[in-house]
């Protein structure tokens, strides 16, 4: 991950899936949670109780968090990005996401509702400043013919 001209971010499609569920399970709070990897790429999704149950505000329960933090620690994996969604859009941070957000080189990813469907978008947020930034859906690499 490089913040500059673009910013790029893999998520696998099996990650993205999981949190749209997550997203579709709970359609009247903002639902929240952690992303993991390496260099940019995705490798372990961890969702997080939003302790509010809110559908205009999350935060996350603190023991929930810690214990998801520690847990990418011991996988050797570095926090990518925080995700959350806005039940009733639109998906850009607003000035609590904003104003709360407190994890330098940490990207923000927000869900929210697009006709009946639900969009994901990146944001790097640096101080007042929020930055869009693009995100892929990666998927696994195929094994060589040999099983290799």
């Amino acid at each position: 991950m490089a913040v500059g001209d673009e910013v790029v971010l893999g998520i696998p499609g099996r990650i993205v899936e999981a949190m749209q569920a997550q997203v579709e399970a709970h359609p009247g709070e903002e639902v929240c949670g952690l992303l993991g990897g390496k260099n940019g790429q995705v490798r372990a999704w961890l969702p997080v109780e939003n302790e509010l149950h809110q559908h205009e505000a999350y935060r996350m329960e603190p023991q929930a968090m810690v214990n998801a933090l520690a847990r990418l620690e011991a996988q050797g994996l570095d926090l990518l990005a925080i995700y959350h969604s806005h039940p009733c859009g639109p998906a850009v941070p607003s000035q609590r996401d904003i104003a709360e957000f407190a994890w330098p080189g940490v990207l923000t990813l927000i869900w929210a509702p697009v006709g009946s469907a639900w969009d994901l978008s990146a944001y790097h947020i640096s101080g007042d400043e929020c930055l869009a930034v693009t995100w892929l859906r990666v998927e696994p690499a195929p094994l060589p013919p040999d099983g290799g």
